[in-house]
């Protein structure tokens, strides 16, 4: 199986190494270089950005965001215009739930489902 990986912190990065211990091909992309560097030595193929790693991917693709709620998640939300245009993308939000009590983090997978729904509605 092969899954692509946005967000390489303590959780995401021993979420890759569990994967690709298991023997699954994962494609990595994270703002920091050296956290894409450290998981490409362990195995990974590393993305420049997610639409390097979208196209890194083959169909269908699968690509698990697990970064903290908030601002992070947003700007992956914000950046789907690049990311979820492929057909055949399948996006899982792992967002962890943020210690403020001013954000929702079930926002960001409402934000998800709306595009998800109104890209199925233009196809039909």
């Amino acid at each position: 199986m092969q899954i692509g990986f946005v967000g390489l912190g303590k959780m995401g990065g021993n979420m890759v190494k569990r994967l690709l211990a298991g023997g699954h091909a994962v494609v990595v992309s994270d703002r920091s270089a050296d956290a894409v560097a450290a998981s490409a030595r362990e195995g990974a193929a590393g993305a420049s950005d997610l639409a390097d790693l979208v196209r890194r991917m083959a169909p269908p693709r699968t690509a698990w965001v697990m970064v903290p709620s908030g601002a992070p998640t947003q700007g992956v939300i914000d950046d789907r215009h690049r990311v979820f245009g492929y057909p055949g993308l399948y996006v899982i939000d792992g967002a962890a739930v943020s210690a403020n009590p001013g954000v929702n983090p079930s926002l960001t997978i409402t934000a998800l489902a709306e595009y998800a729904m109104s890209k199925i509605q233009r196809k039909s």
